[in-house]
């Protein structure tokens, strides 16, 4: 509310001002006391006044004037009442906003041109804001929530909290159940070929989500003005709904039901799909299941659930602390202790609006501050490799346009004060001055060992691989995952319906050329006996090279070991070709690392000869795994090592196929080995040359090594393809500074390499 008077006090007194009718008040009872929240129907927006101010504003009537409805307000509340200059403060206060009905052109006028100076005032949202965050409205859907809440109204009742509990309860016991063939397909989510699918489930499952807070929101008696679509980076879509009329709720627990409405519904979603997956034997529907669970699980808890971030888990947030607009208020906190301990504004006090909770608004403040830097920070790493790095021009402008702005705010503070302050230009260059000599300091004087991140890949060299000799489907896998076996042991079984077919073709054909035998014998046709006993024998053979292959197609254990099967839940039904892995045997011998190690860890991967490195197989807890680097090959290459380390298998680093490969497949020849048309749909979204490493290579050579591992408890068996990183440790220490520095140099000198070789 200003404090400036524009207009005689006694206009009002004998005015008789109105609320207008649709301005709606509602009650809250807040942690600081009750609260009254001024609903806008009109514009949307939503106020917040104490008892004083409401019960002055409540007589506003339209027939009493404005010093009757002072007097009204110090019967009710005594020394409590809102007192005459602030009873016109707060009538100038609903006129600026709109909230009386006007009596006169003049106030309407003057409502006019207060509105264009406070929209010159307000502080306009930065361009590449806009550019990152483009939103994108979709029109009023109000009236398909209306018509939608009497189908699904029930969702939010407590007898569907019951259920969905118990189904959750349900999922969740599944999941543990079958945890290790769950864990196992994590790698599909980043596989090329599956990303069309995930936009596409991640797409519904948001609409889903914004329809549950819809329906919640007119459930509970409030309207759904806007929906629409917020593109993050021009890819990315984020839908959105308006559901701000919670606001004006009463009750908590209507408020948080439509603020969780969303992550409500959609891990409802998430417990479905888990019993799809479970129950669907790597079929179609159970990768879609998969990336459903992952969408409505895993991304919904980490932003949606995120108190941090002005999506569901901040309203949450607010209304299980019972502190409205937490997030304005730390900024407010965050404000004050730039200007204050930064600045030297010794006189600035605590913010109010923070007193109520200074601990938790103050602890909010700083994490929202960290959380925001680094999620521009990601916006900016991503946007950045667009365009193979042509993007880092775009990233230049943002890091300028953001400098300069506070540049800008910084003179305007040394001009203008703050608060109706003004602080000592000379003594604020003084303490930024002692603040950046203490922050170069210790970017100077702390020094520590970096170390680089390496990529380690568990593999057995006694490893026996399981191909196929003949094409064929995977009809069963008699074994787990893991399973010990014998030799000899039956471990799957492949069907071939060509070569079934040729086999029973060659019986037949065996069995009418010893019909015909036995009748030239019996008719004492001497030639055509003799020369249908040499068609017999050929026939014969034929049927035994056609038994011999058909037998083949069952697959036996060569060694005794543990069973090693890459992705278990995509094998039956698979289309294999001559040559595929089906599976493997590991003897029982220690496994070996590979590591795959960037170009500039030479010096790291000799230190680790000395005194190892730590391991961390990616997916498993615990204490990290202690390994000894063993040898090296000393010329960096291209070549990958292991195929689980090929981004294209889910592995970790990324991989392109070699230019002769590429060009094979531009003429055409391999078409001659792999299935094209409908016989793809066996592959079930699979690479066919998943595990055939020779045709891939890494854009960029890297170093190799081989490591073995210390010590490995016996319930922490390994198995073959499961990778993870190992911290390789320079030799010497380095300045804090200068690493930052060299860190920094090589990634812009490589995005300006990208740009300009784009």
């Amino acid at each position: 509310m200003s404090d400036q008077a524009d207009f005689a006090v006694k206009e009002w007194a004998v005015a008789r001002p109105r609320m207008r009718r649709d301005v709606e008040v509602t009650f809250h009872k807040r942690r600081s006391g009750p609260v009254y929240v001024v609903e806008d129907l009109m514009h949307r927006r939503y106020f917040q006044v104490g008892l004083p101010e409401y019960q002055f504003i409540q007589s506003l009537n339209g027939k009493r004037t404005v010093g009757e409805a002072i007097a009204i307000s110090a019967r009710a509340l005594g020394a409590n009442a809102i007192s005459e200059q602030d009873a016109l403060k707060l009538v100038r206060w609903l006129v600026d906003n709109d909230l009386l009905d006007s009596e006169s052109a003049g106030q309407a006028q003057r409502r006019y041109d207060l509105a264009d100076k406070d929209a010159a005032k307000k502080p306009k949202q930065p361009w590449f804001q806009k550019v990152v965050f483009l939103k994108i409205p979709m029109g009023n859907p109000d009236g398909f929530f209306l018509w939608l809440q009497p189908i699904l109204g029930w969702l939010f009742s407590y007898f569907a909290l019951f259920l969905w509990i118990g189904l959750l309860t349900f999922a969740g016991y599944t999941l543990i159940q079958n945890w290790d063939q769950f864990r196992g397909g994590a790698s599909q989510i980043v596989l090329p070929e599956n990303w069309m699918y995930m936009i596409l489930t991640f797409g519904v499952l948001k609409i889903v989500h914004e329809i549950g807070h819809g329906v919640a929101t007119r459930k509970f008696g409030g309207v759904v003005p806007e929906w629409g679509v917020q593109m993050l980076l021009f890819i990315t879509p984020l839908t959105f709904v308006d559901a701000s009329a919670s606001w004006r709720f009463p009750g908590r627990l209507h408020r948080m039901a439509v603020a969780a409405a969303g992550m409500y519904v959609e891990l409802g979603v998430a417990a479905i799909a888990i019993l799809v997956w479970a129950n669907s034997n790597g079929s179609f529907a159970g990768a879609i299941a998969y990336n459903a669970i992952f969408a409505a699980s895993v991304i919904t808890v980490l932003f949606n659930a995120n108190p941090l971030m002005r999506f569901d888990g901040y309203y949450l947030a607010c209304d299980i602390l019972n502190i409205p607009n937490l997030g304005q208020r730390g900024q407010a906190v965050m404000s004050w202790f730039y200007h204050r301990w930064i600045i030297g504004m010794k006189k600035l006090t605590f913010p109010a609006q923070a007193r109520q909770a200074p601990v938790i608004i103050s602890l909010y403040g700083f994490g929202a501050l960290v959380w925001r830097i680094l999620i521009w920070a990601g916006i900016m790493i991503a946007l950045s490799m667009f365009a193979k790095g042509a993007g880092l021009f775009l990233v230049g402008l943002m890091i300028g346009g953001m400098v300069l702005g506070m540049l800008a705010k910084f003179f305007k503070l040394l001009h203008k004060g703050y608060a109706g302050l003004r602080p000592n230009p000379f003594l604020v260059l003084v303490r930024l001055s002692i603040f950046i000599a203490v922050i170069g300091s210790v970017f100077y004087f702390v020094e520590f060992r970096p170390y680089t991140r390496a990529v380690a890949v568990v593999t057995y060299p006694g490893r026996e691989s399981l191909r196929t000799e003949l094409a064929g489907f995977v009809d069963e896998v008699h074994v787990k995952n893991g399973q010990l076996v014998e030799e000899g042991h039956h471990l799957a079984t492949l069907r071939n319906p060509e070569q079934e077919t040729e086999l029973g073709t060659a019986k037949l054909d065996v069995t009418a050329s010893q019909l015909r035998v036995a009748d030239y014998l019996k008719e004492r046709q001497m030639g055509a006996y003799q020369a249908e006993l040499e068609n017999l024998a050929g026939l014969k053979a034929r049927y035994a090279l056609a038994a011999r292959r058909v037998k083949d197609l069952d697959v036996f254990a060569p060694v005794g070991g543990r069973v090693f099967l890459r992705r278990p839940e995509m094998l039956p039904g698979r289309f294999m070709r001559p040559g595929s892995e089906i599976l493997a045997v590991i003897p029982d011998e220690p496994p070996e690392l590979i590591i795959s190690a960037d170009q500039r860890s030479g010096n790291a991967i000799e230190y680790a000869k000395e005194f190892g490195a730590n391991v961390r197989i990616s997916g498993r807890s615990g204490k990290p795994l202690k390994a000894i680097v063993e040898r090296d090959e000393k010329t960096a290459t291209i070549a990958v090592p292991h195929a689980s380390l090929a981004s294209s298998n889910g592995g970790p680093l990324p991989v392109r196929q070699k230019m002769n490969a590429q060009s094979d497949r531009s003429k055409g020849l391999a078409r001659s080995i792999a299935p094209t048309g409908e016989e793809m749909d066996h592959f079930v979204g699979l690479s066919i040359e998943e595990n055939d490493v020779t045709q891939l290579e890494f854009p960029k050579a890297r170093l190799t090594a081989y490591a073995s591992i210390e010590s490995l408890p016996g319930d922490r068996q390994l198995r073959e393809g499961e990778w993870g990183f190992v911290k390789l440790y320079e030799t010497g220490k380095k300045r804090l500074g200068i690493w930052i520095y060299e860190g920094v140099s090589r990634w812009l000198l490589g995005k300006w390499e990208q740009a300009t070789q784009a």
